[in-house]
C-alpha cells in the first residue's frame, strides 16, 4: 500500500528568511520547522508502507526539503511528486491519485480521489502542542490491521 504525505503544513512548516536551513538556486532561503513527533511517525510509516511525498511546491524546493528530512531523520521517500505533476480540473490545479493510495493532506481541494482514501490532518504552523501525527499513525495502524485480517 502507498501512503502519500503532503509536505507543507502537514509534515513541516517553512518560512522564507535571510539565512535558513535550505537554500534554493535562486538564492531563496527557508527556515524549516518539523511537526511534533515527525521522526517517530516517519520511522513507523516508512517501515509499514511505501511512502511518497507530494507537494504543490517546485521540484527543487521539495527535493531540498526531502534532503533535509533525510539528514535529520534518515528518511527517504520512495517517490517525490511536485506541482509539475498537477493537472487542470474544473478551473484549478489538482493532484490525481489512484484508489490504491492513502493520502495524508491538510488541503483536500487539491486532490481528486475517493474520500475513503483521504485521511485529513489539521494544517500546522509551528504549534509545539500539536499531536496530529500521533492521531494519523493510529488511524493508519487501524487500517493496516484491518487489511491484515482480510488476508
Amino acid at each position: 500500500m502507498i501512503v502519500v504525505l503532503d509536505l507543507d503544513q502537514t509534515l513541516i512548516y517553512c518560512t522564507p528568511c535571510k539565512t535558513g536551513l535550505i537554500k534554493l538556486p535562486n538564492d531563496e532561503n527557508y527556515q524549516i520547522q518539523c511537526r511534533p513527533y515527525l521522526g517517530e511517525f516517519l520511522d513507523w510509516v516508512s517501515y509499514n508502507y511505501e511512502v511518497q511525498i507530494w507537494s504543490a511546491g517546485t521540484k527543487e524546493y521539495v527535493e531540498r526539503v526531502c534532503l533535509y528530512l533525510n539528514d535529520r531523520f534518515e528518511f527517504k521517500p520512495c517517490r517525490i511528486r511536485t506541482r509539475e505533476e498537477m493537472v487542470p480540473f474544473e478551473g484549478r490545479m489538482v493532484k490525481l491519485l489512484t484508489e490504491s493510495t492513502m493520502f495524508i493532506v491538510d488541503d483536500n481541494h487539491r486532490y481528486i480521489a475517493q474520500n475513503k482514501q483521504w485521511i485529513p490532518i489539521l494544517p500546522w504552523e509551528g504549534q509545539s502542542s500539536d499531536r496530529e501525527l500521533l492521531r494519523i499513525e493510529s488511524v493508519l495502524k487501524s487500517r493496516w490491521l484491518s487489511a491484515l485480517t482480510l488476508l
